[in-house]
């Protein structure tokens, strides 16, 4: 909640339109696009040691090595280890500048040369992305829904099969804070970008025997009963309260934490600042000036300010008051005028 999340999309592929349709906030989104692997581990720790509450890095096979980038194909010689050692190198900067940044790593399935026993399949970027990471979970997309409608191909109408949804299959293949090796399924709705949460419910329901299936008929309780999956869950569906209580139902049987009433939930509290990450703020006591990498809200109190500026070749940050700095570009003083709050992480240089 009011927390500061960001990209780097080594892919060059991030699409805001399709992510503020799938429910993200993109105004408050960090997106960096960086052009060398050793530049986007570089804006990763930077914005690690800002505060940042969650990194999304867009994929580790997309990860351009600076040595590999300033060569000519034509005369590229074959250099392997690159992309694992950048990766390696990457692991033990950001676990060392890291406080409580969760970092969520993409990575994509290559295939080994030459194997005859086993799995050949491999991922890209080496093993030490495996030995760091706390979770490790592979992702695979097993079968797609369709529907049939017609379309005219210059001639007449023809039927074709138009994809509406995709089932995947989530593996737990490493966990240090539950238990691994466990599978889910789940569905995503590609008409609306997102997961079909109501036909997840239904399904973790049967398997906890929350609902029972006689046939093609679906009970839910005394009241709740449908011929069919897809009117069961359409019934579920328009009910809000009804979903609700099924959600409980489930959570409490994974032994996770129940929730109220559809209505009755907890909404986002959204934290509004005239600050503007990526921009360069200057102290107004110290003359300091940074970029401001992080945005943080006290109840009552401030609002905080974290500035991320160079210092004898070395990366530092400090944090200010919001109502101390100054727009080094427009000269414009933040709105805020609070003051106070906890100590501050890092006392401003002198």
């Amino acid at each position: 909640m009011g927390g500061v999340a960001a990209v780097v999309d080594t892919e060059h592929s991030f699409d805001a339109d399709w992510a503020e349709e799938s429910g993200v906030n993109v105004d408050q989104l960090i997106i960096k696009r960086p052009e060398t692997g050793e530049e986007g581990v570089d804006i990763a720790e930077v914005l690690t040691r800002g505060g940042l509450d969650f990194l999304m890095f867009d994929s580790i096979a997309a990860t351009l090595p600076q040595d590999e980038q300033g060569k000519r194909l034509s005369k590229e010689k074959m250099q392997p280890g690159r992309q694992a050692a950048l990766m390696s190198a990457a692991c033990r900067r950001l676990t060392a500048a890291n406080d409580h940044t969760a970092f969520l790593w993409i990575n994509q399935t290559r295939q080994k040369i030459g194997i005859t026993f086993g799995s050949p399949e491999t991922t890209s970027g080496g093993k030490a992305m495996g030995f760091y990471a706390s979770f490790r979970i592979r992702m695979q997309m097993i079968r797609n829904e369709t529907r049939e409608r017609h379309v005219h191909n210059g001639y007449k109408m023809v039927p074709i099969k138009e994809k509406i949804a995709q089932q995947f299959k989530a593996e737990v293949t490493k966990s240090k804070l539950s238990k691994p090796f466990r599978d889910i399924f789940f569905d995503w709705d590609l008409t609306k970008g997102e997961m079909n949460i109501p036909m997840f419910l239904v399904a973790q329901a049967i398997e906890f025997g929350i609902v029972k299936v006689t046939g093609n008929t679906y009970t839910y309780g005394a009241n709740v009963k449908a011929v069919g999956r897809v009117n069961f869950i359409n019934k579920i569906t328009k009910d809000p309260k009804l979903q609700a209580e099924l959600e409980t139902k489930v959570r409490a049987a994974h032994g996770l934490q129940v929730v109220g009433a559809a209505t009755k939930r907890p909404r986002r509290v959204d934290y509004k600042s005239d600050i503007v990450l990526g921009q360069n703020y200057r102290d107004k006591t110290t003359g300091l000036v940074g970029n401001a990498t992080s945005v943080h809200f006290y109840k009552n109190a401030c609002e905080r300010v974290v500035l991320t500026y160079l210092h004898d070749g070395d990366i530092k940050d400090a944090s200010f008051d919001a109502v101390d700095l100054v727009n080094a570009e427009t000269h414009e003083e933040p709105r805020s005028k609070k003051k106070g709050g906890p100590p501050r992480s890092m006392p401003p240089p002198r």
